[in-house]
Formats: C-alpha cells, structure tokens, sequence
C-alpha cells in the first residue's frame, strides 16, 4: 500500500506495562525516540498521535522465540493490535524486534532522555522497518 510522501510513520514496542513509541522524519528517512505510554492507556493515545503526525502507518514490533516462531507475547501483541486497528485509520504492519531492547540501551535519545528505554527500542524497531523499507524500493 503506498502512502502520499510527507507522512510520517510511527512505531511501537509494546510490554506488559508500558509501550515505546517513535516517530519518522517526513521523508521516513529517520527515526527518533517519542514517549513512552502505559500499555493500558495505548488505545486513547494512539488515535492522537496518529492524528498529531499525520501518520499513516505504524509498525508494531513482534518477538520471536529464539527458534523463530512466535510465542505468547507474540500473541498478545496481535490482540493488542486487533483492538488498535479499530480505533485507527492507521495500516499496521509488524517488524521483527527481536535484540532491539539491547540495542535501544546502546542508542536511547540523547536529545530526548525523558523519552526513556522503550520509546529508544521503538526507535530501532522503526530504524528497522525504514532500512528494510528503502531496500525494498530501491531493489
């Protein structure tokens, strides 16, 4: 599905307790640390950043097990996601975050620190997507 140029995109990594979440430049070149929102409170503020950043696609990190497949937080994430869809216009698409957390430590936001560790893992997620996302386009 392709989308007007100058949307941005915005991602999650969602916990038991508390989800990350990063947003791109306009040109989805870049990723940068947002916030982090309590879990329980996603699905009220997620509409409002999707409308704040004119966002039209958020990618949701997934784990994988360390034999690939997908297990329970796995599951819990897609029912997550189930419920978020109808609240958004949003096309949700999923990454793969597996070690994300070791790099966010490595590379939490200097220049946002208050955004904390998982809005910096939401930031490697999406880093993810929008390298896999110009390898895609440019092959």
């Amino acid at each position: 599905m392709h989308h007007a140029l100058g949307g941005r995109i915005l991602a999650l990594d969602v916990g038991d307790v508390r989800t990350g979440v990063a947003v791109s430049d306009e040109l989805r070149v870049t990723a940068r640390a947002l916030e982090t929102v309590a879990t329980a409170q996603l699905a009220s503020r997620l509409p409002e950043l999707v409308s704040e950043y004119g966002a039209a696609t958020v990618v949701v990190g997934r784990p994988r097990n360390l034999d690939g497949t997908l297990g329970s937080q796995a599951a819990k994430v897609e029912t997550l996601v189930a419920k978020l869809r109808q609240l958004s216009e949003a096309h949700f698409v999923y990454e793969d975050e597996t070690g994300t957390s070791k790099l966010a430590e490595a590379a939490e936001s200097p220049e946002n620190p208050a955004a904390g560790s998982d809005a910096a893992a939401a930031a490697v997620i999406l880093s993810g997507y929008l390298a896999g996302r110009n390898e895609r386009s440019n092959a």
